[in-house]
């Protein structure tokens, strides 16, 4: 008999692509071991109690205005506890496009700059995860449920999975994520 991973019985995927995605920003290892995480996620379930609750966040998951509402508790957090200003934004928020060229080309930029990407995805995963690397084939993932990639042949951005594609990306669930030392600014 297999072992159940994260997302077989509870909707965490949310809460571990905002953990995931702010590791991979901040960038070396401050946040390297579960152990130095745990304040930050101590943090998230505070705010998904006082926003709207643990058990329906782990029962229905977390909708793109909670997840902003994680990334302004990280943002709270990182700078009062490790000097890290974390900025983030949402670049097609009430902008929508048909188009999966730029979108893509957006992301791979992005993460060459040292930022990370959350996607909301929904079709064969409804699903939140962490985008690793773009290819010409295929989107890295830094997921939580152990999915490795989506193939870009299998991806669209339209209202529907369709003409066999698996994978829809939320256009206006996609959050670029930028960390630094309060420092170097």
């Amino acid at each position: 008999m297999e072992p159940f991973q994260q997302g077989a019985l509870d909707c965490t995927c949310g809460l571990y692509a905002v953990i995931n995605a702010i590791r991979l920003a901040v960038g070396d290892n401050r946040l390297a071991s579960a152990e130095s995480c745990l304040g930050l996620y101590y943090s998230f379930i505070q705010t998904l109690e006082h926003k709207q609750s643990v058990v329906f966040a782990l029962q229905e998951g977390l909708s793109t205005q909670m997840i902003s509402a994680l990334l302004h508790t990280a943002k709270v957090h990182l700078r009062a506890n490790m000097g890290l200003k974390l900025d983030w934004q949402k670049p097609f928020h009430n902008r929508p496009t048909q188009n999966l060229g730029p979108v893509l080309t957006l992301i791979s930029t992005h993460r060459s700059r040292g930022g990370s990407v959350i996607l909301g995805t929904e079709g064969k995963h409804d699903h939140w995860t962490v985008v690793q690397k773009v290819t010409s084939k295929s989107l890295m993932l830094a997921d939580s449920n152990n999915l490795k990639s989506f193939a870009v042949s299998k991806i669209c951005i339209a209202d529907k999975p369709q003409n066999g594609k698996l994978h829809r990306i939320c256009i206006s669930s996609i959050f670029l994520l930028r960390c630094d030392s309060l420092n170097s600014r």
